[in-house]
């Protein structure tokens, strides 16, 4: 047996899923000289082991950010996915919210009160990596 398969082979059952077309359109990061690199599942889903996850974070939330990165990976497959799992990981963060202030309300409510307890600040609202906060 062989671990390359050629183009355009029958594997029947075992054949694996096959990437969306317009994954063709998306980068999978960046390699050491600053260029794109193609994506890929695996790019995809090591993408997702960088989203944090606290060990405060109730088992329910965690249960649906869990299944909202296996969707994010899968995009690769199925691009519908990812807007999918985009809406799961706000689901889970907004039930987190509720369940740590103990109290119902909008997201926009949910994180207006994590701001008024001091549980987060606008600065923690956004990713360090993609630079300060638009000051409007």
């Amino acid at each position: 047996m062989t671990l390359w398969t050629p183009p355009g082979a029958d594997l029947g059952e075992h054949a694996g899923p096959t990437p969306d077309e317009r994954m063709r359109l998306f980068i999978g990061g960046l390699d050491s000289q600053g260029r794109p690199v193609p994506a890929t599942f695996r790019r995809f889903q090591k993408q997702t082991e960088t989203w944090p996850v606290t060990a405060t974070t109730p088992e329910g939330p965690a249960m649906l950010l869990k299944t909202s990165r296996e969707m994010f990976a899968h995009g690769f497959y199925v691009y519908e996915f990812i807007a999918t799992s985009c809406a799961w990981a706000i689901n889970a963060v907004e039930t987190a919210l509720k369940l740590r202030l103990e109290q119902p309300g909008s997201f926009k409510e949910l994180i207006t009160a994590t701001q008024e307890r001091g549980i987060l600040s606008p600065r923690g609202l956004f990713d360090p990596r993609c630079g300060p906060p638009d000051p409007k």
